[in-house]
C-alpha cells in the first residue's frame, strides 16, 4: 500500500510542534505496516516555504537549528512523483482523473 504524504506533516515531525508525538507515531506505525510514501515533486518546495514562515515568526523552529530540521526531513523516505498533466486533469472535475494526475509509484 502507498501514503501520499503532505509538507506540513514533515514540518511537524521536524520541528517543535505540539502535534509531533501523534505524527511521529504515525510514520512509524507506517514504517511499520511497510507503507511507501509518496509525494509530488513539489513537496520539498512546500516544505522549504513553511519552514521560512516558521524562522520568520520564531515559531517552534530557531535558525541554528535550520540545517539538523533540512538533514532530518532529507531522511524520511518519501518518492517524489512528477505532476505530469495534473492542471488538466484537476481542471475535469473528477477525482479520480486528479488523482491519476501523478505518475503511479513504480
Amino acid at each position: 500500500m502507498a501514503v501520499v504524504v503532505d509538507a506540513n506533516l514533515l514540518v511537524v515531525l521536524v520541528t517543535r510542534d505540539p502535534r509531533r508525538p501523534q505524527v511521529a507515531a504515525r510514520f512509524e506505525a507506517w514504517s511499520h505496516e511497510g507503507e511507501s510514501l509518496h509525494a509530488p515533486e513539489l513537496m520539498p518546495y512546500e516544505v522549504a516555504n513553511a519552514v521560512a514562515g516558521l524562522l520568520a515568526t520564531g515559531t517552534r523552529i530557531d535558525l541554528e537549528d535550520l540545517e539538523e530540521v533540512w538533514r532530518a526531513i532529507r531522511r524520511v523516505p518519501v518518492t517524489l512523483h512528477r505532476l505530469g498533466d495534473g492542471l488538466r486533469r484537476c481542471g475535469s472535475h473528477s477525482n479520480s482523473s486528479a488523482e491519476a494526475s501523478m505518475t503511479p509509484p513504480t
